[in-house]
């Protein structure tokens, strides 16, 4: 947990101040890995209320409210606008990041701190109606079989109805490569 300045999530490594300032800064995947992990020994989220107080709102912080965007209510990887820490061709914010978010928020039990509705249009917006799929972001189409089946999970996730599961899901099962 990075407990220096505004940036309370995990970073990727152990803090230390001589590190370069890229690795300080506190990633949405480096939070939900870290978390993942720690929930596999961590019983009662409750007992570390000082961390919840830290953590989810550095989660919520990364949702974006920028409504004439397409990425209205999608999630950052980071509160740094000089990184691209997840990569191209996902640009931030995209599905992938947005993953983390949520699937983080989910092992603590507290998925309704987010903007459920603003999250709910940014899923509206990604998903092809045409094609029955999600898009991992509104630049490559490249990611669809992949950003499909976490789409689905998301959805599941935040109760968002608003597409075609069996269709999406015939549009996973149509994409399988011979290994299955």
């Amino acid at each position: 947990l990075n407990l220096e300045g505004d940036e309370n999530g995990f970073i990727g490594r152990p803090y230390n101040d001589e590190l370069v300032s890229e690795f300080k800064v506190a990633t949405m995947d480096n939070t939900y890995f870290a978390l993942s992990t720690l929930n596999l020994f961590i019983d009662d989220w409750a007992v570390y209320g000082f961390y919840l107080n830290r953590i989810v709102p550095f989660i919520n912080s990364l949702q974006s409210i920028s409504g004439y965007d397409w990425f209205f209510g999608s999630f950052l990887n980071d509160n740094n606008f000089t990184l691209d820490t997840l990569g191209s061709p996902l640009f931030e914010p995209n599905l992938l990041s947005s993953y983390y978010a949520v699937k983080s928020l989910k092992i603590l039990n507290l998925v309704d701190t987010i903007r459920i509705h603003d999250f709910h249009t940014f899923l509206n917006t990604i998903y092809d109606e045409q094609e029955f799929k999600f898009q991992a972001n509104d630049i490559s189409n490249a990611l669809d079989i992949v950003a499909t089946p976490i789409g689905l999970e998301l959805s599941n996730i935040t109760g968002f109805f608003n597409f075609s599961r069996t269709e999406a899901l015939q549009f996973v099962m149509n994409n399988r490569n011979t290994l299955g």
